[in-house]
């Protein structure tokens, strides 16, 4: 019998079948005993169901080709519903979809035949679904008449549905559940009666909408047409305006009568909001308030961030391509699930921390709490702004494919070109790949071709880098000859040594061998590191600002950080855009653009006991300056964003501004970053 975990490790194998089973051990977070009992699981659930088990020999999987092309494919052929074993919350999401969809009066007989569960594991369950339901202000209540049934406004009850459907499908076996749940019923066909509609009238309307919510709103719509209740579905005055104005609104009477055969006008708003909260780009003249919002986030980012990005127009385009969607799906509570949330804040905390400021705006626009969901993939597109040039020759060309949005596809790429800079890589469409004119693919979903095709996350893990060198040399040796295996070193390190945190020690041996390449997970210096004693200055001097900056930026010249033109850039910065380096409370941050003359990463500080009025008389009265050098856009960012929770901590700050001494001011340092 499969179980969610037997099948993730069934997928892992498919997936990257080179790695060996120590290093999968490592990916996966298994213990050996773990990873021996879910393989013997696995093997156990494929002789089930008639397939070939997969093999190991030396660490190496041995995959019968035949078994790994079937489910790639999307056969289906591997579980039966009587082999398919649910956890409790995966339980309680079918049975809310059974109950939702219900076609008959329902009984705790029901629950326990479609979950092949004991009567009172039945009965558990719908209490904690009934727990669930609070959440949306639903009852699920229970009536001799009626049977078990859902009470409650209708547009609480699909959004219900529509978080079960999203929270069931990021599970290795979620997509099997939902279709059971549809076979229960008896009406397994209308899931691909439904996804011929949305197809054929999205070609039809050339509407193109990103693939993640796409399968979500497929699998939705396949329950709400199954369902056939329109009734009590209720849009305000305010957002009936709102969605009417839409181009796609337009376009979406002829797919409601397809669907539900009904011209009911509120279905055709629900409808419309579901297309423009999963719409892959939108039209930059229809929302012009969305366009300016685009640019004051961009502007909080780079204020916050002390950066200035490149390629600002091009940002700004993708960016509102991405706050569209993510506008109507704040505004209607249209639900979103990111499974890579925790593995971004994880891998940039500082980062995820910025863009959250940054994305005020938006919540003050909708009135809503931006969801951690929604600031992760608002992070990753941000991320993928973050690129390294290199001046490498580009001998062979990598398409890559990534059809779940822009941000992820930005993420991958830049990722991708910082450990493959020999490469030139091309976004392709999936469903429009080429025979040739490329050497490989890199994708997130399974590519039929004969080229080499390397499957990835967007966001990958210093094991998963590592991985996928190895794969990329041995299939294309002349490219790069760092292809140093991270497993085989760490093999023999445990064969002589004691190792406390194998997956610290993992990350160090990945960043010192391909740290020039490799900085997503890089070494961010501490604030009380780039601070150190011979970096604090304080003055009695009179100065004007440009004075200023000048003594602030010396302990950085004369430790060779900086170079004087990195001085003079800063000055020259601040005579272009004006007082904009002032924080606020008397703190200014001198910096500029890291070409313009940075050496190395640093922070220094100068305390003038006489406050320095900025460009003019009327300028702001500044008494603190700590002028900022950055190699990239990301390195600085742990230091500015403990430099940031410091200065915003009024006790914290009176200390730093009363301190005297040069110990005071690192003893406050030090103080801080041992509260957070």
């Amino acid at each position: 019998m499969f179980d969610q975990r037997a099948f993730r490790l069934f997928e892992q194998i498919i997936r990257y079948e080179k790695m060996t089973s120590g290093a999968l051990v490592r990916k996966m977070g298994l213990s050996e005993r773990q990873f021996q009992y879910d393989f013997e699981k696995m093997n156990q659930a494929l002789r089930h169901v008639g397939k070939s088990e997969i093999g190991m020999r030396n660490q190496c999987f041995i995959i019968d080709p035949g078994l790994k092309t079937a489910y790639l494919e999307g056969s289906e052929l591997f579980i039966r519903q009587e082999e398919l074993f649910l956890g409790e919350q995966d339980r309680v999401y079918l049975l809310y979809l059974y109950t939702f969809m219900r076609q008959e009066e329902i009984s705790n007989f029901h629950y326990q035949r479609v979950l092949h569960v004991s009567r009172n594991t039945a009965l558990s369950d719908v209490k904690k679904v009934r727990g669930f339901c609070a959440e949306a202000d639903v009852r699920l209540v229970y009536s001799r008449l009626s049977g078990y049934h859902l009470v409650g406004a209708e547009r609480d009850k699909r959004v219900l549905a529509g978080r079960c459907v999203n929270a069931l499908l990021v599970l290795p076996l979620g997509e099997v559940a939902l279709k059971f749940v549809l076979e229960s019923w008896g009406l397994r066909a209308w899931l691909d009666e439904t996804e011929r509609i949305l197809l054929d009238w999205q070609k039809v309307n050339r509407v193109e909408l990103v693939q993640d919510r796409q399968r979500e709103w497929l699998y939705l719509v396949a329950f709400l047409r199954c369902r056939g209740k329109h009734a009590g579905l209720v849009f305000s005055d305010v957002e009936r305006e709102l969605i009417g104005q839409q181009s796609v609104y337009r376009l979406t009477e002829s797919l409601v009568v397809q669907l539900f055969g009904t011209r009911d006008v509120m279905e055709r708003f629900y409808v419309t909001v579901q297309v423009i909260g999963a719409q892959r780009t939108a039209e930059v003249g229809e929302h012009v308030v969305l366009l300016d919002l685009a640019d004051r986030i961009i502007a909080a980012f780079e204020k916050l961030t002390l950066l200035t990005l490149d390629n600002k127009r091009e940002l700004r385009r993708s960016l509102y391509d991405h706050l569209v969607p993510a506008y109507f799906r704040i505004v209607f509570s249209l639900p979103l699930i990111a499974p890579m949330t925790e593995q971004i804040k994880t891998a940039h905390p500082e980062l995820f921390a910025f863009v959250r400021q940054a994305l005020s705006p938006l919540a003050k626009l909708t009135g809503k709490t931006v969801s951690a969901a929604e600031i992760g993939y608002f992070t990753i597109h941000f991320g993928g702004y973050f690129e390294r040039k290199h001046e490498a020759r580009r001998d062979f060309e990598a398409l890559l494919v990534c059809p779940n949005g822009i941000s992820t596809s930005l993420m991958m790429k830049s990722q991708l070109r910082q450990l493959f800079p020999e490469l030139r890589f091309v976004m392709a469409d999936g469903a429009n790949i080429p025979e040739s004119g490329y050497d490989m693919i890199f994708s997130t979903v399974y590519v039929p071709t004969r080229k080499p095709v390397y499957l990835v996350q967007p966001l990958l893990t210093s094991l998963e880098k590592n991985y996928l060198i190895q794969a990329v040399a041995a299939d294309f040796p002349t490219i790069d000859h760092r292809h140093i295996s991270v497993d085989a070193l760490l093999e023999i390190i445990e064969r002589h040594a004691v190792i406390e945190d194998e997956q610290k020690l993992y990350d160090a041996i990945f960043n010192k061998i391909y740290g020039k390449v490799s900085i997503e997970r890089g070494y961010a210096p501490m604030l009380s590191e780039l601070l150190t004693k011979d970096m604090i200055q304080f003055t009695d001097e009179e100065l004007d600002w440009k004075e200023a900056i000048r003594l602030a930026a010396t302990p950085l010249v004369t430790a060779n950080r900086v170079k004087t033109d990195y001085v003079d850039a800063m000055i020259e910065t601040v005579e272009e855009m004006g007082t904009y380096i002032h924080i606020g409370k008397g703190i200014a941050i001198p910096h500029a653009r890291p070409e313009k003359g940075v050496n190395q990463i640093g922070m220094s500080f100068l305390r003038t006991r006489t406050p320095v009025h900025l460009v003019d008389a009327s300028g702001p009265a500044i008494d603190i300056f700590i002028c900022l050098a950055a190699v990239d856009n990301e390195a600085h960012l742990k230091a500015l964003s403990q430099l940031t929770k410091f200065l915003t901590n009024d006790v914290a700050l009176e200390k730093l501004k009363q301190a005297e001494t040069v110990d005071e001011i690192t003893n406050l340092l030090t103080e801080g970053e041992e509260q957070e």
